[in-house]
């Protein structure tokens, strides 16, 4: 049986909920395109634990984020916004983790720089094709 089936039967999930499911559907199907652009996209070489991977200011100058990627799949994002600062980290090694991180409805804008990052990856690997 379907999981969204088997929720909704068992009470879990109303039916009125799945009206969201399409856009659920389409933020999985990213999640899924980009961290396969960036298997391709990230390369790490020899003595390297860490690299800056992301960079990105708004037209007016005022937004600053930019971010690095580790050894082990963390992906860390900071900002100038309010003082420079941590805005979140994700791994993305973990889909789950990836997807959570997109769909959070953060005051920080982890989930806005993460998908112009992946966003960018994506770009990256089509370019490389």
């Amino acid at each position: 049986m379907n999981k969204l089936v088997e929720l909704i039967s068992n009470g879990t999930l109303r039916v009125e909920e799945l009206k969201n499911a399409p856009n659920i559907i389409e933020t999985a199907d990213f999640v899924s395109k980009a961290l396969d652009a960036c298997y391709h996209t990230l390369v790490f070489t020899l003595g390297v634990n860490t690299f800056n991977c992301y960079d990105y200011m708004d037209r007016a100058g005022e937004y600053h984020a930019w971010g690095e990627v580790s050894k082990n799949g963390t992906f860390t994002v900071w900002s100038n916004w309010g003082g420079n600062h941590t805005v979140g980290s994700v791994n993305l090694t973990n889909p789950n983790e990836v997807f959570m991180a997109l769909v959070s409805d953060d005051d920080d804008g982890m989930s806005h720089n993460l998908r112009r990052f992946l966003d960018e990856q994506i770009r990256r690997y089509a370019d490389q094709a």
